[in-house]
């Protein structure tokens, strides 16, 4: 991004940007670095699934000033509205029938400044701070929201914004959660086999890539999934 404003000068713009080598390179790198998945949701990021999304909305007063900061960019799915990813093979995971009313992430959001936005890359790595019902629903979870210095109601608010709890998502999640329940459940009494599934689910693979929706993997496995994520080396997240 500095070397596109550098080189354009005065008349660089976001929209010229995307044009750019630079504009993948740095989806590229967000991507990785978040490890594949969407900042947002914790969907799966796939080429024709994956933006550059601006924490403080480039459309707003606010975040004009903020187009090229390297802080205020994540990558984030196209929250839904794509719908060519009808029958991508997720499950319908990606895309429901009207958009408007199952689109989530930054196009739930649009150029609306929230006040205590949360920005997924501050939250601590510990302890989780959302709640994961068996059904796919998400809420704040109070006492990790206490322990991480991160106010509920925050993270409630940015929930509704991003529209995390559309049905298209919690459907999602519920897919994952019963995925985990049939593989693991039967041996919930063994300890160590379920430190070790919490291993396979929740460490990144070779490439670096986590499963998708992360969350929903760590609150089912509670206690043996935090013990799994506090073990060194740390260096991945």
């Amino acid at each position: 991004m500095a070397a596109y404003r550098d080189r354009v000068g005065r008349s660089a713009s976001w929209e010229g940007f995307q044009g750019t080598d630079g504009h993948a390179e740095l989806l590229d790198t967000l991507q990785s670095l978040q490890h594949h998945l969407c900042a947002y949701c914790e969907i799966g990021l796939i080429p024709d699934d994956r933006q550059v999304e601006h924490i403080v909305p480039r459309g707003s007063a606010a975040g004009k000033s903020r187009e090229f900061a390297p802080e205020n960019v994540v990558a984030c799915c196209l929250g839904g509205t794509n719908p060519r990813l009808a029958a991508s093979g997720d499950g319908g995971a990606r895309f429901w029938d009207p958009p408007v009313e199952y689109r989530s992430c930054g196009q739930a959001k649009g150029n609306a400044v929230v006040a205590g936005f949360v920005d997924p890359r501050k939250i601590p790595p510990g302890p989780p701070i959302i709640r994961v019902a068996s059904n796919g629903k998400i809420r704040p979870d109070r006492e990790g929201c206490a322990r991480a210095g991160v106010d509920p109601d925050h993270v409630r608010r940015t929930i509704r914004v991003l529209n995390l709890n559309s049905h298209r998502l919690r459907a999602a999640r519920k897919v994952r959660w019963d995925a985990l329940e049939d593989a693991w459940s039967p041996d919930a009494d063994d300890g160590a086999t379920l430190i070790e599934a919490a291993r396979d689910e929740l460490l990144p693979e070779a490439a670096g890539r986590l499963r998708a929706f992360f969350t929903t993997a760590r609150w089912f496995f509670g206690a043996a999934g935090e013990r799994v994520l506090a073990e060194p080396p740390q260096v991945w997240i």
